[in-house]
């Protein structure tokens, strides 16, 4: 498990919504500080989260809330990642599917 504290900031706090990151507390090595990841909480109802773990890794997801009705909402949920190099190549070549079934699993709706 990786419980532990996390360093947070909130860089921007408007009434559209709020920026933010955090970082782990706990390194491998001390003396290098971590990547941050990024979270935007964007009003009425979008969640952003964004991690570049390494110089042109990125990976990521995104959480939209729209509301159908009372006590009704449709969630959206999507999850992105970009690769470099040969890393990107041995990605592609692993998910080497039609588009339409790599977007079925990417791409995932629930209704309340």
């Amino acid at each position: 498990a990786n419980a532990q504290p996390l360093e947070m900031e909130v860089l921007e706090t408007t009434s559209e919504g709020l920026k933010g990151r955090f970082r782990n507390t706990r390194r491998k090595d001390p003396s290098v500080e971590g990547p941050w990841t990024s979270l935007d909480l964007e009003a009425p109802g979008i969640v952003r989260f964004r991690a570049n773990p390494k110089p042109g890794l990125v990976f990521g997801a995104a959480l939209h809330c729209m509301p159908l009705g009372k006590g009704r909402a449709r969630l959206l949920f999507r999850i992105y990642s970009r690769f470099p190099g040969a890393l990107g190549l041995i990605v592609k070549l692993r998910n080497l599917k039609p588009n339409f079934l790599r977007h079925l699993s990417s791409c995932v709706i629930l209704e309340q």
